[in-house]
């Protein structure tokens, strides 16, 4: 009989608790969403339990942006610092990584990414402060690079033969453009030097025929000879300001 009692009481009562806007429903989601409450009419015990929640992480857009793939790079560490020593990975767009191992990439090797012809888009970290010769040398693919104001020293031959890029800026940070470092990139048409570079090496620019605007500063001192033979620049102001430098900077090579 008590049983019965106990029954009849808490199916009232349950009864009352569903008609409140203020408690969930046996069975039935908390307002929050996250709590399940039930009731076991033979011992007229009421329990809330939470779900189990499957969540699944969203990359979002700045996200991916760190997401490097260091297994994509070889590499060297040493006891402050990280080089990068060359590329194994398949991806057209290169987002060198800032750290690896907790430790910041601060060069790339010579010819790390020599004649790779997949790479369309590399983006160096403001870790990097040298990019050294050879290293993007015959990326024949590579349509855009971004350089960032930390690097101080581009090697010799270091963007030769990149025949695929249009555009670059050479930040003031850099002041040295060594010599050859971007021979014969023929599609290469705007080239920005930022105020800071005072010198610009042999053939620097040579053999880049589709070259026709080019920013240079006031810092710029030194062109060595045919830094840029068979450009075409369109600027007179900019031609007469290398010429009174070097007379010779657009002088042809020799073997060309």
């Amino acid at each position: 009989m008590k049983k019965y009692i106990l029954y009849f009481i808490l199916t009232f009562a349950l009864f009352l608790s569903g008609c409140s806007q203020d408690k969930p429903t046996a069975g039935s989601k908390s307002p929050e969403g996250d709590t399940i409450v039930t009731a076991d009419p033979s011992s007229g015990q009421i329990t809330e339990k939470k779900p189990a929640i499957s969540v699944e992480k969203d990359i979002g857009s700045d996200e991916a942006k760190t997401n490097n793939h260091e297994s994509d790079f070889t590499y060297s560490i040493d006891d402050d610092s990280c080089m990068i020593l060359g590329y194994t990975g398949k991806r057209d767009e290169v987002r060198i990584p800032e750290k690896i191992e907790g430790k910041p990439v601060k060069s790339i090797f010579a010819g790390a990414f020599q004649k790779n012809n997949t790479i369309k888009r590399v983006i160096i970290p403001d870790s990097v402060t040298m990019i050294l010769g050879h290293t993007f040398y015959g990326c024949a693919a590579l349509e855009s690079v971004e350089i960032p104001d930390s690097v101080t020293y581009i090697g010799d031959f270091a963007f030769a033969f990149c025949t695929g890029l249009s555009n670059v800026t050479i930040p003031g940070s850099v002041k040295t453009i060594e010599n050859s470092a971007f021979f014969k990139c023929t599609k290469l048409t705007s080239v920005t030097i930022g105020e800071g570079v005072n010198y610009i090496d042999l053939h620097a620019f040579r053999g880049c025929t589709g070259l026709t605007d080019l920013s240079i500063p006031d810092s710029l001192t030194i062109i060595e000879d045919h830094a840029f033979a068979n450009c075409n620049l369109s600027d007179d102001d900019t031609i007469e300001k290398i010429k009174s430098i070097n007379p010779k900077a657009f002088e042809r090579y020799l073997f060309d």
